[in-house]
């Protein structure tokens, strides 16, 4: 454990990795109310949701081949959807989940 006095205590984890060899992890985003962790696959053009409690990976591809996508945010007025950018694609999108585990 890592004690920090702005944060409390930590546990340090360590996940295994995405499905994907060399997917190009490039940011990590948090999901605090539904306890996942979401991340951008910039070389395969996806986005990736961990859910740690069951270290179980989802992966979801972007509609365009060669995103370069870099920026990804939870959007919140739709807790379905998470938008996502280009660096180098220009591009800018966003993916919206039909589950009933988002209703």
């Amino acid at each position: 454990m890592i004690a920090s006095a702005r944060l409390g205590c930590v546990k340090n984890h360590t996940f295994a990795k995405c499905g994907v060899k060399d997917a190009g992890v490039y940011l990590a985003e948090p999901d605090l109310k539904k306890h996942l962790i979401w991340t951008t696959l910039h070389q395969v053009d996806k986005l990736a949701r961990l859910d740690p409690a069951t270290g179980v990976w989802t992966e979801h591809p972007l509609m365009f081949a060669e995103t370069d996508v870099r920026r990804i945010d939870l959007d919140p007025t739709n807790p379905k959807r998470v938008w996502y950018s280009g660096v180098l694609s220009s591009r800018m999108g966003y993916i919206e989940l039909l589950m009933t585990f988002w209703a």
